[in-house]
């Protein structure tokens, strides 16, 4: 029987690496049901005003605060695409996000902005702390965005913070794809092995009391804390 691979995303892979065991239990047999924070879903209804609000002009209402900030980006010159999912498989073809083949990699940006000169923006809006900013996420969406987009030659990508308007950012070059490429293949594939081996050892790491599979033995309910 062929070993089924489960398709990977910047969180995915990021999971796995701090707990192997977490990753299977809630992307492989699915043992934990989601349930969105309302944190969360504040950050999904943002989301959805900005997507609107940019692209076909409707007013804010619970984003209203940020309209002024909204308003600077979307003026800027060039194409806006907004929410745009991207999905490659693993030979690096582009592939349908949702009923694509042997899928390797899904992502999304919340807005990028194509000035149509070989230059473009990609903007991540974050609604939780700018205290551990992860730039890495920006990278991989900056090498999809590459290999959706032919005619862009560099980016410059941000983490949009909104609790402090704080933003955090990194350029990317289409000269480096070809290693932006091999690092996020590098980073997929232990995955991959533990899959075809069956591998999923729990790791302790700082987000342990946070985590949804309370019966693993590092998790502080299992301690007694």
């Amino acid at each position: 029987m062929k070993t089924k691979y489960p398709a990977l995303s910047y969180t995915a892979i990021k999971m796995y690496e701090q707990c192997p065991y977490r990753f299977y239990q809630e992307k492989i047999i699915k043992s934990v049901p989601y349930v969105q924070s309302e944190e969360a879903a504040y950050g999904d209804r943002l989301h959805k005003e900005f997507e609107a609000f940019i692209r076909d002009d409707r007013p804010l209402n619970e984003g209203k605060k940020f309209e002024r900030l909204l308003a600077g980006l979307k003026a800027k010159p060039g194409v806006k695409l907004v929410e745009t999912k991207m999905c490659l498989d693993w030979k690096m073809n582009k592939i349908d996000y949702f009923k694509g083949r042997d899928i390797w990699l899904r992502g999304q940006y919340d807005l990028m902005i194509n000035a149509g000169d070989g230059t473009a923006k990609i903007i991540d809006y974050k609604t939780g702390s700018s205290r551990y900013p992860d730039t890495a996420q920006l990278e991989l969406m900056s090498m999809m965005t590459f290999m959706y987009h032919p005619d862009i030659e560099e980016i410059k990508a941000t983490l949009l913070f909104l609790k402090d308007l704080k933003l955090h950012q990194i350029s990317c070059s289409r000269i480096k794809l070809p290693a932006y490429q091999e690092k996020w293949k590098n980073r997929s594939i232990p995955i991959v092995q533990a899959c075809e081996t069956r591998s999923w050892p729990a790791t302790p790491n700082a987000l342990c009391k946070w985590c949804p599979i309370s019966d693993c033995r590092h998790h502080p309910s299992m301690k007694g804390e």
